[in-house]
Order: structure tokens, then C-alpha cells, then sequence
């Protein structure tokens, strides 16, 4: 009897021994496989090339060599990426990551300029293995993510956002898509079970960009005639505004953008027409409302990592009929007089008497300060300047005449007492330098000093309808104020540097361009651009094969500087995006028309040019090329979501 037990216990202890060796000894590692490169290509689409889309690993690649298995201790394992401890059925969620925190394996996805779409080749080891992916997105979009495996069946996806937090989750053969809560990070795991043989595969990323959002409506309260709103633009959200105005009004528009020159403006009319565009007009966009109604404002930015901006909106109050007139003393230049505002929203008018040529100053001194806005209107009733109690006004006097000055508090503001200065100098003759641009040319950059005394004018002769782009620097910055009068004297436009400016002419004849200050002189470049009108007859248009939303041109132009026309059919509420790639980068131009002849976008080869389409119809694209040493090749993505 004691010999059964004492054989059946040795039994026992022979079997503990040898399952804790199963459980507890080493083992040998599992299979794994050297890290497959992946590589990134363009979705397919029988006209687009697909040589845009990249793909970087966070940190160089891993070797093969084999992963050892972690050894016995008395705590549970630490989860590893490897299968070596994983159930037979792995999830690829079983891993959080956060940004902060990438493991040397994850890959970042990077659209080209203009794509949503970014497909890549990897492959997944033999026994379990995990890839991970990780792109930016922005709030709201939709991302889809699709996986065609050499071995189906095998291979289940998941979306994770910033946390680690599951959005979605599904297999090769179902795909996976999510829309995303919040601007970030988000993570997308490709994975396969412990007992899955070794998979290579296609991954396909779909993130369509946003549509043009609500707009949010602008209003003024009882006795304003400004307001202030400010916000972020990425390059694929757009921020939109709208307001009403009456027939007759004028919009004066400042934006302030960061980083400087990144946020571009469109102003539209009630019936989607684009009146205006500006890239950050710092110190004035004027636009003059034909009609009554809604008026939108588009805010966009081609800056990768997106902009903030701070807008100004202003819609001057139309002129009192009896304003009190200012006259100088006997030989005086100048003269001051004093006024009160009993409530916010009180105006007090004055007029005054100026001579076509001189530069008109005013400044103004507050108690309390901050609160007085400054308008200057014409004999016509047309808004000439515009500045408030920290800036004052300064502008050339277009014609002789009257002029009339509005002092106006905002509604919030406390009663006020003011002193008003006015200084008219001596007309000092400039004589005007005239712009001519070279064989192939559409541009050309001036340099100089301006002053009060001796402002720079410069006479530039262009056909009716087409646009006079102008780009001031000034230094010291905010220094030299610019005006664009066409053939009549008709006030175009004006701003104080630096500034872009986009003065559409009515009319063939020479535009007059005038620098000045308000006091001493000051140093300017400026740029000024006359863009070709477009040739609708003589365009190739563009059309896009079934199902497609984007195709490829390609052109060349001579080395002297050449013209190519472009035509497309655009639907309100769509976006049309433009990229250039060309031989000798940085030497080509591209402007986009709507079927009114108006700019509605523009940039060069080194930009991701978007434009918002407000009503169905052709849009005309207009690229053109500086001269250079040798023939100019281009191709030209353009993409209709």
C-alpha cells in the first residue's frame, strides 16, 4: 500500500516539474521577419500619376533580429509588440500609443499637396506581428482605411485617436472608417493572429477634406459700424462669414494673419459673384457693395501646419448733411478744433476743402482713448480713408473738393471729449515714373523713398478688366501709404504698408499709382503685377473621366515667358485646388478666373492654390512663365472634390 502512494506521489511531482518547465522555461522565440520598407504610392486613377503620396518612419527601421521572449518573474509579463506572449487571437487595439510616446515602428502618413487619398505596401511577419500608422487629421473629417492582403481573411484593422481610444475596428475583408472628434493625431494598427502566416498588402488611406463649414453671421449692434472676429484656417477647413449690407455701402476690411502673409480673403455678393481678394490686407481691403443683401467673407490658407488670423470688419456710416467746416488761418497748413461724442455710437461730421495732389493728415487725440473710429468721404459721398484715434488718416487728395471727416465712437463707449487736427502741405509735383514690363513679362518690382513733401507715382497703362496686383513693403513697416486711382481719378483702391492690393480696372488707360507718408520719408519696394486676361476661345478645357474628381496636365512654355489658358467646369459650393510642378521651380504663375473676370485665386509653382467656386459655370485658369534660360515644362494637378 505505502509503495502505491509513495510511486504515485513521485508520479506527481515528475508532472508539476515538467508543467512548470512548459509554462516557465524559455522556450524557443517565435518567428519574426525583418521590417518590410514601406513604400507610398497615389491611389489609382487613370489620370492621375501616382507619384505624390510619402511616407516617413518616425525612426530608422529595425533589424531582424529575432525578439527574445520575456523571461519567468513574479509579476505578469509587460505587454510587448511582439506575439511572444499574446493570446492565440491577438487585437491590434491591445497596445494604446499616445503621441508623445511612438514606438520606433510607427509610420507617418503624409498626403501630397492637394490629395486625400495615400496608399503604401508593408507586410505583416509570420506568427503575429502588428504595423502602425499615424496621420494628422482635422475635427470632423472622415478617414476610411482599406487593407488588400496576399492572404485574406487574416488581417483585422482599427482607428485609434491621440489617447488611444477606439474609433473603429474591422478586418481586410470588411475596411474600417471613422470621423475623427478633435484636430490631432490619430492611429491606424494593422495586425495579424499568432497563428496567421506571413501577409504582405496594399494599406489605402481616404481622408476627403472638409466642405466650406456654415458661415457665422457678422451683425452690428445699434449705432456700431465695426466688429472684430478672430480664428484658425487650416488647408483644408475654410472659415466663412457673412453680414448684411445695404446698396451703396462700403467694406473696409483688415486682417492681421500669423505667420504673416499665410490667410487670404474672398469677398462675395449676394449673388456669389467674388468682388475683392487680399492676402492679409493689414491696413485696409475696400469694396464697395453694388447691391443690397448678404455679403460672404472666405477665409482660407495654404500654410501646411494652418493660420490664425484677426479681422477687422467696418462699414462706415453714410455722411451727415450739414457738417461744421474747418479753415485755416491766413498762410496756416493746418488747424484744430474740438469736439465732444455724448454716447456710443455718437458721430460729429467736419468738412473741409482740398486740392487734388496735396496729402491730407489727420490726427486725432481721445480722453478716453481707443474709442473713435475715423471716415473721410469724398463730394461724391465716397469713402476716401479710413483710420481711428491710434493711427490717425493719412491719404493723397484724388480730386478738388470738399471733404468730409466723421468722428464716431463704437456703441459700447463711454461720452468723450476729442481734438481733431488737420494738416493740408503745399501740393508738391512728383512726376510720374511709368511701368513697363519687358518681352514675356507680367511683372516687375520698383524701389524708392517717399515722403509728405515728394510722394513716388508711378503710371502704368492697362486694357479694361484686367487686374492691377500690388505688393508694398515699407520700412519702417507702416510708414507709406498707397493709393490706385484709374484713367478718371476714380479711387480704386488704398492701404498703408504692408499691404496687397488687387485693384480691378474698368476702363483702358493709365492707372496712377501714388506713395506717401505722413511725415518724413520712408523706404518702399513695390511690385506690381498685370496678369494676362484669359483667352476663353482659344483655352483647353479640362474634363475629368467618370468617377474621377481630379486629373493632370502638363504644358511647356517658351524661355522668353509664355502664356497657357486652361478651362473647367466647376458647381457652386465645390473647391477647386491647383498644384504645380515644374522644370525650373519658382518661375511659374497661376491665376484662376471666374466667368466674370474677376481673380478669385492665384500663386506661384512653390503653392497649393485653392479656390472656392460660388456658382456653376467654366473657370478659366491662366498660367504664366518668366523668361529663363531655356524652355519652361510644367504639369498641373487639379483636383474638384
Amino acid at each position: 500500500m505505502s509503495s502505491k502512494i509513495s510511486s504515485s506521489l513521485l508520479l506527481m511531482v515528475v508532472l508539476v516539474f515538467l508543467a512548470a518547465c512548459r509554462v516557465f522555461g524559455p522556450g524557443p522565440a517565435l518567428p519574426t521577419a525583418a521590417p518590410v520598407a514601406p513604400t507610398l504610392t497615389q491611389a489609382p486613377n487613370p489620370s492621375t500619376p501616382a507619384v505624390f503620396a510619402t511616407a516617413t518612419a518616425q525612426t530608422p527601421p529595425q533589424t531582424s533580429t529575432p525578439t527574445p521572449s520575456p523571461t519567468a518573474t513574479t509579476a505578469p509579463p509587460t505587454p510587448s509588440p511582439t506575439a511572444t506572449t499574446a493570446p492565440p487571437t491577438p487585437s491590434p487595439m491591445a497596445m494604446p500609443l499616445t503621441p508623445t510616446a511612438l514606438p520606433p515602428t510607427v509610420t507617418r502618413i503624409q498626403f501630397a499637396p492637394g490629395a486625400s487619398v495615400a496608399q503604401l505596401n508593408d507586410a505583416l511577419a509570420a506568427g503575429g506581428d502588428l504595423n502602425q500608422y499615424v496621420l494628422r487629421l482635422a475635427a470632423g473629417q472622415v478617414v476610411s482605411v482599406g487593407v488588400f492582403a496576399s492572404v485574406p481573411a487574416i488581417t483585422t484593422i482599427a482607428i485609434r485617436d491621440s489617447s488611444g481610444r477606439s474609433l473603429a475596428s474591422g478586418t481586410d475583408m470588411s475596411g474600417v472608417s471613422a470621423t475623427t472628434t478633435a484636430a490631432g493625431d490619430y492611429f491606424i494598427d494593422v495586425g495579424s493572429g499568432a497563428t496567421a502566416p506571413a501577409v504582405s498588402y496594399l494599406l489605402t488611406v481616404n481622408a476627403p477634406p472638409l466642405p466650406a463649414g456654415t458661415p457665422q453671421r457678422i451683425t452690428f449692434g445699434p449705432g456700431q459700424t465695426s466688429a472684430t472676429v478672430n480664428g484658425q484656417v487650416r488647408p483644408e477647413q475654410q472659415a466663412r462669414y457673412v453680414l448684411r449690407a445695404a446698396a451703396g455701402q462700403r467694406l473696409v476690411l483688415n486682417l492681421s494673419g500669423q505667420p504673416i502673409n499665410t490667410v487670404d480673403v474672398t469677398i462675395s455678393g449676394p449673388d456669389g459673384g467674388v468682388l475683392n481678394t487680399a492676402r492679409d490686407p493689414l491696413y485696409g481691403l475696400v469694396t464697395d457693395l453694388p447691391a443690397g443683401g448678404d455679403y460672404t467673407l472666405t477665409l482660407g490658407t495654404t500654410w501646411s501646419t494652418g493660420a490664425t488670423y484677426v479681422m477687422d470688419i467696418v462699414i462706415p456710416p453714410p455722411p451727415p448733411a450739414e457738417p461744421t467746416r474747418i479753415v485755416f488761418a491766413t498762410g496756416a497748413t493746418s488747424a484744430t478744433v474740438n469736439g465732444g461724442l455724448d454716447f456710443g455710437g455718437d458721430v460729429d461730421a467736419w468738412v473741409i476743402r482740398a486740392a487734388a495732389g496735396q496729402s491730407m493728415q489727420i490726427s486725432v487725440a481721445a480722453q478716453p482713448g481707443t474709442w473713435l473710429n475715423l471716415f473721410v468721404y469724398d463730394a461724391a459721398g465716397r469713402l476716401a480713408a479710413n483710420g481711428d484715434d491710434t493711427i490717425g488718416v493719412t491719404f493723397p487728395v484724388p480730386a478738388t473738393g470738399d471733404y468730409t471727416i466723421l468722428a464716431a465712437s463704437i456703441e459700447a463707449a463711454p461720452p468723450m471729449n476729442y481734438s481733431l487736427t488737420v494738416s493740408l502741405p503745399p501740393v508738391v509735383e512728383s512726376q510720374p515714373q511709368r511701368i513697363t514690363f519687358g518681352p514675356g513679362q507680367t511683372s516687375v518690382t520698383v524701389e524708392g523713398q517717399a515722403s509728405a513733401e515728394a510722394p513716388a507715382v508711378y503710371l502704368i497703362s492697362l486694357t479694361g478688366g484686367q487686374t492691377l496686383l500690388t505688393d508694398l513693403a515699407d520700412n519702417p513697416p507702416g510708414t507709406v501709404d498707397i493709393t490706385v486711382e484709374d484713367a478718371g481719378g476714380n479711387l480704386l483702391n488704398f492701404g498703408r504698408g504692408p499691404t496687397q492690393l488687387s485693384s480691378r480696372v474698368a476702363v483702358a488707360g493709365d492707372v496712377r499709382i501714388t506713395l506717401g507718408t505722413t511725415g518724413g520719408a520712408s523706404a518702399y519696394t513695390l511690385r506690381v503685377t498685370a496678369p494676362p486676361l484669359p483667352d476663353t476661345a482659344g483655352a483647353t478645357r479640362i474634363i475629368f473621366a467618370p468617377g474621377t474628381t481630379t486629373t493632370t496636365v502638363a504644358g511647356q512654355l517658351p524661355a522668353a515667358g509664355g502664356v497657357d489658358h486652361w478651362i473647367i467646369r466647376g458647381q457652386a459650393g465645390q473647391t477647386l485646388s491647383l498644384f504645380l510642378g515644374a522644370s525650373r521651380p519658382g518661375r511659374l504663375q497661376v491665376y484662376v478666373y471666374n466667368a466674370a473676370g474677376d481673380i478669385i485665386a492665384l500663386g506661384s509653382d512653390l503653392d497649393v492654390i485653392a479656390a472656392p467656386l460660388f456658382a456653376a459655370d467654366d473657370y478659366r485658369m491662366v498660367v504664366v512663365s518668366e523668361p529663363a534660360a531655356d524652355p519652361i515644362t510644367y504639369s498641373m494637378v487639379i483636383e474638384i472634390p
